[in-house]
């Protein structure tokens, strides 16, 4: 198990490799007293970002919404 300081110290290391490689990185290391990078290749497995939720929805010029209820749908029941 790392301590705190080892942990650290692992980030700053994986965090120099993805600046120098300027994309996010899969890194494989060793501890022998000191830590070995082993291989270090790009992420090809990232999640998708979500698109974020619209706020509004403009029509295409030309276009109308248009919206046909019955008022027995709007009763509550009993």
């Amino acid at each position: 198990m790392l301590s705190d300081e080892q942990a650290a110290e692992l980030v700053r290391l994986g965090a120099r490799i993805e600046a120098m490689v300027g994309l996010p990185m899969d890194i494989e290391w060793t501890w022998t007293g000191s830590f070995s990078i082993v291989q270090a290749r790009p992420i090809t497995a990232l999640p998708q970002s979500e698109p974020p939720i619209p706020t509004e929805w403009k029509l295409p010029a030309g276009c109308y919404a248009a919206m046909r209820n019955n008022i027995v749908e709007l009763m509550a029941i009993r």
